[in-house]
């Protein structure tokens, strides 16, 4: 490749979902992305799986970045199993043998590589390089091997814990031949990026992308701390979001609540389980609100936002959307994996006392409030410096 196409990339991207509606922290991250790719002056087709093929209309946004968007339904768990009983669902779902329509469409085209979403789209991007003859680049969002780890030990449904074990096992079968398939990767941490070049994988570093308009000041923002209102918005079929929330609830809550007798806690999130909600509803000061399509408004609620995240894996892109919306945030360490360079302008804490220590704090001081949200403001241009384009004409480079 030259120079002058380093400058102006024709991309073909694979996404392993849908991107809309935005909630959740992997979407919003991926829409982040691509905008800033299309902002470099890039050209991209988005090639992307979802439940239902009908989805179309809900991508206006990205046509009106100028981004060309072809949808591809995912299989279903028997048709994957049975078709692709060796990969993981997470692959065997997104991997098709027959793509001659596909290759059809995507041939209208030409193109500088394929951009790899998750090692779960790496199976099918292998077969569309036989057919147009580009490299593939992996866009590595997570370890997914602790992820499925993660979720096997903290999930308590004796099926589900069978699930992902099976998961981690065919995956780790699997992992080296599929990843062999691509000529480089982008890590979204630092030890993903220490990872793959320890495999011998032409590897650059590249943290989450934030591309939003000019910063608002956050002195827009003072007086929030007034709602008395803590929130967690988050996928609630994560167990260890869950296991999370819970230990909040029952440990950190009720110091709060013995110097904030008002205050309540709002949860957000999507796919909550039945035992959740059962679950959920018995504690006083505490609302369920389900699925929300704005979290902006949500944010807008709260005095504080919290992460009480001890177990998981990759990178909590929530974090940096409540940090955008201007919502004071209290963390722990682990919570904060893959932002590490963020912990100094945050409020962390591991222990009981010391987190809710921070959620009192930011709820009585205008001052610390006030504090809190300007360390975020500088947090967020930090984040803001990131920039996958840079990052693809560095690795380019390698080839």
């Amino acid at each position: 490749m030259t120079s002058e196409q380093a400058r102006n990339f024709r991309i073909l991207a694979v996404l392993p979902e849908a991107l809309f509606p935005l909630n959740s922290g992997g979407r919003i991250s991926i829409f982040h992305e691509i905008k800033n790719m299309v902002s470099s002056g890039h050209n991209l087709t988005c090639l992307i799986f979802t439940k239902s093929s009908a989805e179309l209309k809900m991508y206006s946004p990205l046509e009106a970045l100028g981004v060309k968007t072809i949808l591809i339904k995912q299989k279903g768990f028997l048709r994957s199993f049975f078709t692709n009983p060796i990969l993981p669902y997470q692959m065997s779902s997104r991997n098709f043998r027959n793509i001659s329509l596909l290759n059809l469409e995507i041939r209208t085209k030409m193109y500088d590589f394929i951009l790899a979403h998750h090692d779960w789209t790496i199976p099918l991007s292998s077969k569309l390089q036989r057919s147009i003859c580009v490299p593939i680049i992996l866009r590595s969002h997570n370890d997914e091997l602790d992820f499925f780890v993660s979720l096997f030990r903290n999930e308590q449904n004796l099926v589900k814990k069978l699930f992902y074990l099976s998961e981690a096992a065919r995956y780790c079968l699997v992992r080296r031949f599929v990843q062999n398939k691509v000529m480089g990767v982008i890590a979204i941490t630092k030890d993903l990026e220490h990872d793959f070049k320890a495999q011998g994988f032409n590897t650059v570093h590249c943290g989450p992308i934030v591309h939003s308009d000019d910063l608002v000041l956050s002195e827009q923002y003072l007086g929030r701390n007034t709602l008395l209102q803590i929130g967690f918005l988050g996928s609630l079929d994560m167990s260890h979001n869950v296991n999370g929330l819970f230990w909040f609830i029952d440990n950190v809550l009720p110091k709060i609540q013995s110097e904030i007798p008002q205050v309540r806690l709002l949860v957000a999130g999507r796919r909550a389980s039945n035992n959740f909600k059962k679950r959920i509803s018995r504690y006083s000061g505490v609302s369920y609100l389900g699925e929300i399509s704005n979290s902006a408004e949500f944010y807008s609620q709260l005095s504080v936002n919290i992460n009480p995240i001890f177990s998981g894996s990759g990178v909590n892109i929530k974090i940096l959307e409540a940090l955008q919306h201007k919502t004071p945030l209290v963390s722990t360490y682990f919570g904060m994996r893959g932002l590490e360079d963020l912990i100094e302008f945050v409020a962390c804490a591991d222990s009981v006392d010391k987190f809710a220590n921070h959620c009192i704090n930011l709820i009585k001081s205008k001052e610390i409030n006030q504090n809190a949200l300007l360390n975020q403001d500088l947090a967020i241009m930090k984040i803001k410096k990131n920039s996958l384009s840079e990052s693809i004409e560095r690795l380019v480079k390698e080839f």
